[in-house]
């Protein structure tokens, strides 16, 4: 079995050396590094961190923002090589024009967290193949994670789910409570 390593030094300096533009954030307060890529080398650099540095696993996508900028935070592992070596990828996005490349293409689980991150903090993930709401409604309007988003109640919403009526209450069949009969 390999020795496990956290801190991938090694290749953040790969990165940087392979690529314009990245900066090293040294590291979080569990010692996993960090790096910031420009959005136009994100694509190549995610490519470069899963098929020649060993990332297969892409582990969460997630978003915030600074005054500057909305971020795309991308965390990474390596588990095949039994290294369990984590990286941290920040995407630093313009607040009036938060585009950044779809990573779906080179991990399928980013799909769902790309939509997560555009319906609840407005990123547009470019390229994406169906980037749709998945938490807030089609028709909902702004980003509820956003500084500058205001919470008003609407005057009517047509679009809340509605509990369906149980056909069992309204027939007057009795339900079964099948915990009763585990012993």
């Amino acid at each position: 079995m390999s020795q496990i390593q956290i801190n991938d030094t090694d290749t953040v300096k790969k990165v940087i050396e392979t690529f314009e533009g990245i900066q090293d954030a040294n590291t979080d307060s569990n010692g996993i590094p960090i790096i910031v890529v420009p959005a136009k080398e994100l694509l190549a650099v995610m490519k470069f961190l899963k098929f020649e540095q060993g990332y297969d696993c892409f582990c969460s996508l997630t978003s915030a923002e600074d005054d500057n900028y909305y971020i795309s935070i991308y965390n990474l592992y390596a588990v095949l090589d039994e290294t369990f070596r984590r990286i941290c990828v920040k995407v630093n996005s313009p607040k009036d024009k938060p585009i950044v490349p779809s990573v779906s293409g080179i991990w399928l689980g980013a799909n769902w967290h790309e939509r997560e991150a555009f319906d609840l903090m407005g990123i547009v993930y470019e390229n994406h193949p169906n980037l749709t709401r998945i938490l807030s409604t089609d028709d909902w309007v702004g980003h509820t994670l956003r500084r500058d988003y205001k919470l008003v109640e609407p005057e009517s919403y047509s679009n809340v789910l509605k509990a369906k009526e149980d056909p069992h209450v309204k027939a007057g069949i009795e339900r079964i409570d099948a915990s009763k009969n585990i012993k």
